[in-house]
C-alpha cells in the first residue's frame, strides 16, 4: 500500500480499538464486562509474549544469522532465563483465570 506512514497508523489504530468500542456499545454500563475484557486482552498478551521471545533469543543468539552481533553467552543465558521464568508465569496466570471463570 502506497499510503504515507501517518494513515497507515491511524487505520491501523482504529482497527485495533474497534472490538472495545463494540464491547463497550453492547455491554454499556457494565463495568464489569468491560473490565473482563480488560484482563482477558492482558492474559493473551502474556500467552503471545514467549512466542515471540523464543525466536528472538534464537535468532539473536545464532552465528550464522548475526555474525559478529550475535549476544554474547551471558546474554543468550539472561534470555533464556528471563523467557523460562515468564512462561511459567503465565501458565500460573493462565491456570488463575480458568479457574476464575468456573
Amino acid at each position: 500500500m502506497k499510503l504515507p506512514v501517518w494513515i497507515r497508523r491511524l487505520i491501523t489504530r482504529i482497527l485495533a480499538i474497534i472490538p472495545v468500542i463494540i464491547c463497550i456499545v453492547i455491554y454499556g454500563d457494565q463495568e464489569n464486562a468491560v473490565e473482563q475484557l480488560l484482563i482477558y486482552t492482558q492474559v493473551f498478551l502474556s500467552i503471545a509474549l514467549p512466542f515471540s521471545m523464543i525466536p528472538l533469543t534464537i535468532f539473536t543468539s545464532s552465528k550464522k544469522l548475526m555474525g559478529d552481533f550475535k549476544n554474547h553467552i551471558w546474554v543468550t543465558v539472561l534470555a533464556w532465563v528471563i523467557t523460562v521464568a515468564l512462561s511459567i508465569l503465565n501458565i500460573q496466570l493462565i491456570i488463575q483465570t480458568l479457574a476464575g471463570i468456573g
